[in-house]
């Protein structure tokens, strides 16, 4: 299976996962001059923006993250909808990681990669994520 392939179905994996625990989840379509993210989740009036990454080795590039899906985070949170989220899976773990965690851990050299460690370290394993942004009232 191809990366794209396995990003793809990691998408709708994702998507379907956030359904079944209670949210309102819708993958976005990709069109000619990209996407902002891969999924909108909304759950108790609690709107989240976020693109899933399928992480094959011990590293995330920072480059992968497209300059209009950081455009279009940073935008998200000053109009007051919060930051925005990257979901990473490496093999059957998942961990959501805000946009300025993935950046100060590359110190902002977006040339570099950051480690499945440090990813750990600061992000959330999706079921804490859940307990922690799907049950607000």
């Amino acid at each position: 299976m191809s990366n794209k392939t396995e990003g793809n179905e990691f998408e709708r994996e994702l998507c379907w996962m956030l359904s079944e625990r209670g949210f309102w989840s819708h993958n976005l379509v990709p069109n000619a001059s990209g996407q902002p993210a891969d999924i909108m989740a909304i759950r108790n009036g609690h709107a989240y923006l976020i693109d899933a990454k399928n992480m094959a080795s011990k590293r995330f590039r920072v480059s992968r993250i497209e300059s209009n899906q950081s455009t279009a985070m940073s935008y998200w949170e000053t109009c007051g909808n919060g930051e925005g989220w990257f979901a990473i899976r490496q093999h059957d773990e998942i961990y959501f990681i805000t946009l300025s965690q993935l950046y100060a851990l590359c110190d902002y050299d977006l040339s570099v990669s950051v480690s499945w460690d440090d990813i750990k370290r600061e992000g959330m394993p999706f079921d804490d994520w859940i307990m922690t942004h799907g049950l607000r009232i």
